[in-house]
């Protein structure tokens, strides 16, 4: 069972008793078929509206240029308008009165034929084809109000009786009128001076990941999304415990290396010195009274009053205590110096190396703390006080000061007018006026056009990656991510940088 429109269509007037009784079945087969009068009123809508949609999306859809598909998009929806002024005049009354079905199906409009002229009417912009300073839904708006307000006085004076109901179908005036009105209108939004043709791009940033370069867990967190941070400003602090003691036994080692440095290059002590000296003085008084003796004895030996044994041992006991005279003059010149060149070179590296591992130590220490490289804003934080970080894992992600940067695609025809360290203008929701920035990229290799700006004109077309920097004073409304409008100057090519 279809349902099809009255010859007058009244949707407040629709009974399900006389619905049935017009199209000659019962009403088990109506409640069958559509189940409730808004159901069925629902579906007569659809129906009614499903030719437009079926004229209109493949003209949306075309490869002729933009403004041509607007003005064939616009001449189709006027000569489907003034095939039913009326009903569409009845369907708007009926909605103001409260029909449900007809509420409904208003409401879901926006995403209908307007959004395929919406479309268009961007794509028109995007090749400078309508001015891109006005928003398209600006223009939508206004070209709809040029070409509606003719429609529905014609659905008015069909209603009133002063047109036949379809009459106004087969109008020869009523169809120049409302053409002449979409040629006006185009006309009047297309008067301003071009633009140049727009690139789609968006914005980009150069982030900072700030990483620790080992494993452990989070003990401090000192920023979060949004803040602000100068150079070397805290970011987050791990676990050191571990990197402590190994610093604390570091110092120790290196403290004990430098007091056996030390202790070599000093010699003995005093005291122990001393008593060396002491030593020498009682070998020598001995040796002395060994000699004195051995002198005395000689006389006597050769009178005969002693033996030559007697002799012998004398000289024996001064030849002892002249070689312990000379034993304690070479103790007492060894403790006099210090130790060896060789065992003081020795401990003098051995310091060095001790040295080195404190304070390899102490920057292991240091970098479980993590302080900003650069000023910024923190982007992300990618863990939480008490999570534990893998080895090299980013843990707060920055945007520098002059980090932001355009990345767009141009087409092949303008690819002479971009150069390394020319400008480019750019506009977006938002954004003041006169936004330029400069090129610092072009890329050499010619590519496809990326999906995240496909359209039906910019298909099968090759285009150039750019990038270009924005200044360090770029407004903060610019965000990473945000699409914008790329534009060349007006006054020419971009000059090369010097």
């Amino acid at each position: 069972m279809t349902p099809r429109a009255p010859a007058r269509p009244r949707l407040r007037r629709l009974t399900v008793r006389g619905v049935a009784a017009d199209a000659g079945v019962n009403l088990g087969s109506f409640v069958y078929h559509f189940g409730t009068r808004e159901a069925f009123v629902s579906e007569l809508i659809e129906q009614w509206y499903a030719p437009l949609m079926a004229r209109l999306q493949p003209t949306a859809d075309d490869a002729a240029p933009p403004l041509v598909r607007l003005r064939a998009l616009l001449d189709q929806l006027v000569e489907f308008l003034l095939a039913h002024a009326g009903f569409v005049g009845q369907l708007l009354a009926d909605a103001a009165a409260g029909e449900q079905p007809a509420r409904r199906f208003l409401s879901s409009m926006t995403g209908r034929h307007p959004q395929l002229v919406l479309q268009v009417i961007a794509q028109a912009q995007r090749r400078g084809e309508l001015p891109g300073r006005e928003p398209p839904l600006h223009l939508l708006m206004f070209l709809m109000g040029a070409i509606g307000a003719p429609v529905l006085a014609l659905g008015a004076a069909a209603r009133g009786g002063l047109l036949p109901p379809r009459g106004v179908a087969v109008t020869r005036r009523g169809r120049v009128a409302c053409r002449a009105a979409i040629l006006a209108a185009l006309a009047s939004v297309g008067c301003s001076p071009a633009l140049p043709p727009a690139m789609t791009g968006w914005v980009e940033a150069d982030l900072v990941h700030v990483a620790a370069p080992a494993a452990g867990r989070i003990e401090a967190l000192h920023v979060a999304r949004g803040e602000r941070v100068a150079a070397q400003a805290p970011l987050f602090a791990l676990d050191a415990d571990a990197e402590q003691l190994a610093r604390l036994q570091a110092e120790a080692q290196a403290a004990q290396a430098q007091a056996q440095a030390l202790n070599l290059k000093s010699g003995r002590r005093a005291p122990e010195v001393a008593a060396v000296a002491q030593q020498l003085a009682q070998a020598r008084a001995a040796q002395a009274a060994s000699q004195a003796a051995l002198d005395r004895n000689q006389a006597l030996v050769a009178q005969g009053f002693l033996s030559a044994t007697r002799l012998d041992d004398l000289r024996a006991s001064a030849a002892r205590d002249a070689a312990r005279v000379k034993e304690l003059q070479a103790q007492l010149q060894v403790v006099q110096l210090g130790a060896r060149p060789q065992e003081i070179a020795a401990a003098d590296a051995a310091l060095r190396a001790a040295q080195a591992q404190r304070d390899l130590a102490q920057w292991r220490e240091g970098q479980r703390a993590a302080q900003a490289p650069v000023p910024g804003q923190v982007v992300d934080v990618f863990y939480q006080r008490g999570e534990r970080v893998a080895a090299n894992a980013p843990v707060v992600a920055l945007l520098p000061d002059g980090a932001l940067k355009l990345r767009f695609f141009a087409p092949e025809p303008l690819l002479a007018q971009l150069a390394i360290g020319g400008t480019v203008r750019l506009s977006c929701d938002g954004c003041p006026p006169d936004l330029g920035a400069r090129i610092v990229f072009v890329s050499p290799r010619a590519e496809f056009t990326p999906p995240v700006i496909y359209g039906n004109d910019t298909r099968s077309k090759l285009v150039f990656m750019v990038e270009a920097r924005l200044p360090d004073d770029a407004p903060s409304a610019l965000k990473p991510g945000q699409p914008v409008d790329v534009r060349l100057p007006a006054a020419g090519p971009a000059e090369p940088r010097r």
